[in-house]
């Protein structure tokens, strides 16, 4: 996943388009995750490399998509990652406000990610990927 200046999420999916959806569905993982809009959510097919994109329901040697698997099998691994994105913006607007990362809530705003409660400050989700290069 990578998250750009301009507010845009792109999500790299190591499984093939066939007309089941992967495309919509598993980067939808990411966007509920990471609260953003789905607008926000560009997506890219991940390069040829079983060793990073492996499918885990075939033993994670081989890179493919079959046998209904792209979902149960990039579930988990997307949400994980959606999470951490999630809690590491979060953690670079607390710092960034020197208030506790408690007192933030990502949320589903377009082009913002992240709102200080007690204030009503918004970051925008890419001013804050750049800030996470430093946590």
């Amino acid at each position: 996943m990578r998250i750009a200046p301009d507010n845009t999420i792109t999500v790299l999916v190591k499984h093939l388009e066939m007309g089941q959806g992967v495309y919509t569905g598993l980067p939808m993982l990411v966007a509920e995750e990471l609260e953003v809009a789905w607008e926000q959510i560009q997506v890219e097919s991940a390069p040829a490399n079983a060793k990073l994109y492996g499918n885990l329901s075939w033993g994670g040697t081989a890179q493919g998509t079959g046998g209904s698997s792209s979902l149960t099998n990039s579930w988990d691994q997307l949400r994980q990652a959606g999470a951490t994105a999630r809690e590491m913006l979060i953690a670079a607007a607390a710092a960034e406000w020197k208030v506790n990362p408690s007192t933030l809530k990502a949320e589903k705003r377009p082009g913002h990610s992240c709102r200080d409660r007690a204030k009503g400050q918004l970051r925008p989700t890419g001013e804050q990927s750049r800030r996470n290069h430093r946590l």
